[in-house]
């Protein structure tokens, strides 16, 4: 699948040819999202819980009083969590790739920097003319 613009060239560019080609940095990468995310999701489901109860019983006030903003605090840890935890998985599947078919990736790796070389020339060749 090849990805147009500026955005699929950086994507394509940081986990494919960065973590395929550095497995050390990919596997600690991994092993601190991993760690972030379960720091971050350690307590998030009880105070969300609690966060929800205390707005049901209280009402308004509970809102105003501050439990709208922790609500949206406990939102965005959420999120973060999510963010960690995709990173893991990216660099969990770019590792058992390399296992499995560390030839696969060496090619795929060639065949993106090639793609991305005929990408960055393509204006000069325009602007030549």
């Amino acid at each position: 699948m090849q990805s147009d613009g500026v955005t699929g060239r950086v994507m394509n560019w940081f986990p494919r040819r960065f973590l395929v080609r550095h497995h050390t940095v990919t596997f600690f990468l991994m092993g601190a999202s991993f760690l972030l995310f379960g720091v971050i999701t350690l307590n998030l489901f009880a105070m969300l819980k609690d966060n929800i109860d205390m707005s049901l019983q209280y009402g308004l006030m509970a809102l105003v009083d501050g439990a709208a903003l922790q609500l949206f605090e406990l939102v965005l840890y959420s999120y973060l969590s999510m963010f960690f935890y995709l990173m893991f998985k990216t660099c969990e599947r770019i590792l058992v790739e390399g296992l499995v078919h560390p030839h696969a990736q060496d090619a795929e790796t060639r065949q993106a920097s090639i793609s991305t070389a005929a990408a960055a020339e393509e204006p000069q060749r325009s602007s030549a003319r």
